[in-house]
C-alpha cells in the first residue's frame, strides 16, 4: 500500500514509526524496533516529501521519548538510539558535500506551496457554490492537474482539494463535515475510554495519517484508509 509517488511513501514510513517503537516496548529485544523505527525516518527523508519529512522527524520525537516510558528493556534501547544517533552525526560529518549535493533541490523548495494555495482558493469557490450537501467528489468545471485532463483518469480519479476538510466540504459541503466531526468525536472518546500503551502508539499512527492529510490527499487513498480501519479496529480491541 506504499506504492505510489513520494508523498506516499513518506506517509506510510511515518505511520510505521510509532508501531516499530511499539514493538521496541514489547520484547526484550526490542532494542530492534528502536533501530527499524530510525531506518523508518531517514527513508521519509530520502523520500524529500516536506510535509512527510516534517511530521515523521515530530513523530519519532514523541515514539522515543513514549519508548523510554514504557520499554522492558530501556537500557539496550537507549544504546541502540544512542547507536544511531552517533551513526548519523558521522555520517553527515564524513559525506556533508555529497548529501547536500543529493538534497539540494529538497532543501531549495522552502515554502514552496506547490500549488496548494491554488487548489485550496478553488475549492473554496466550489464549496460556496454548493455549502450544504457540496459539489460531489467528481466536482465538475476544475480539475486541479494537468494528468486528469486524460478522459480514462478524470473518469475515474476524482479532483483532490490536498486537505481533509476542505475536501470533505467541496464534495459533500456542510452536511459531510457535520458526519466527519462525529466520526473525529468518536474516535477521540475511543482512544480516552480505552487509554493504555497500545493505544497510545496506535493514537500516534492516527495522528501521522490526520496531519499529513492537511496538506495532501491521503485519507482518500485506498491503502491509508485500509491501514487507517485497521488502526481503528485495534484500538476497539483495547489492551489486552
Amino acid at each position: 500500500t506504499g506504492w505510489g509517488m513520494y508523498n506516499n511513501m513518506g506517509l506510510v514510513l511515518d505511520m510505521a514509526i510509532p508501531f516499530a517503537f511499539y514493538l521496541a516496548t514489547k520484547y526484550r529485544r526490542g532494542w530492534i524496533g528502536t533501530v527499524v523505527g530510525s531506518v523508518f525516518l531517514v527513508g521519509t527523508l530520502l523520500t524529500c516529501s516536506r510535509t512527510s519529512v516534517l511530521i515523521g522527524f515530530l513523530t519519532y520525537c514523541l515514539c522515543v521519548a513514549l519508548m523510554l516510558h514504557y520499554a522492558r528493556n530501556r537500557k539496550h534501547n537507549t544504546i541502540a538510539l544512542v547507536t544511531v544517533i552517533v551513526a548519523g552525526i558521522t555520517i553527515l560529518a564524513l559525506f556533508h558535500a555529497p548529501l547536500l549535493r543529493l538534497f539540494s533541490r529538497f532543501l531549495g523548495m522552502g515554502a514552496d506551496p506547490s500549488s496548494r494555495d491554488v487548489f485550496f482558493k478553488e475549492g473554496w469557490k466550489l464549496f460556496v457554490q454548493s455549502p450544504i450537501f457540496g459539489n460531489s467528489f467528481y466536482s465538475p468545471g476544475y480539475i486541479p492537474w494537468d494528468f486528469s485532463v486524460v478522459d480514462t483518469l478524470s473518469a475515474v480519479i476524482p479532483p483532490r482539494w490536498h486537505n481533509t476538510l476542505l475536501q470533505i466540504l467541496v464534495s459533500c459541503g456542510i452536511a459531510g463535515v457535520c458526519a466527519y466531526g462525529f466520526h473525529r468525536i468518536q474516535t477521540v472518546r475511543l482512544f480516552l475510554k480505552r487509554p493504555g500503551k497500545e493505544n497510545t502508539f496506535i493514537g500516534c499512527g492516527v495522528g501521522v495519517l490526520l496531519l499529513c492529510s492537511l496538506l495532501d490527499c491521503h485519507f482518500f487513498n485506498l491503502g491509508p484508509t485500509m491501514f487507517y480501519s485497521a488502526m481503528l479496529a485495534f484500538a476497539e480491541r483495547g489492551e489486552q
